[in-house]
């Protein structure tokens, strides 16, 4: 839909309509032309950022050739922000329908348990 953009969250933090963080508490960890990049405010490991592009992509399943550009400087930033850490995109498991890149560092905390 054309409005999407107003209505969703990623779309949000990235044009700096909202910030980031439980209760806009947050920061912006990087910002480009092309991507931000933010804490998740459910970290699963000590170090747990998203890297979402500023132009609405839905998941995964949305990219076309024409993205790969996008998704290797998403990847670079990822690597720049958590060196040697895990980068996954997962779906359908998302809870904003926006495109996101999870960096975790190496030591995963899954429901309070520690997963190395």
């Amino acid at each position: 839909p054309a409005d999407i953009e107003d209505r969703c969250l990623f779309c949000l933090l990235a044009s700096g309509k909202l910030k980031p963080g439980v209760k806009q508490g947050g920061e912006l960890r990087h910002q480009d032309e092309l991507c931000v990049a933010f804490d998740d405010i459910k970290p699963a490991a000590a170090q747990h950022l998203l890297i979402v592009p500023r132009q609405h992509i839905k998941n995964v399943r949305h990219l076309r050739p024409s993205h790969a550009e996008l998704v290797e400087h998403m990847l670079q930033v990822a690597k720049e922000l958590v060196p040697e850490g895990r980068y996954v995109f997962h779906t359908p498991f998302n809870t904003v329908f926006h495109l996101h890149l999870h960096a975790v560092s190496e030591q995963l905390e899954v429901g309070g348990m520690d997963v190395r």
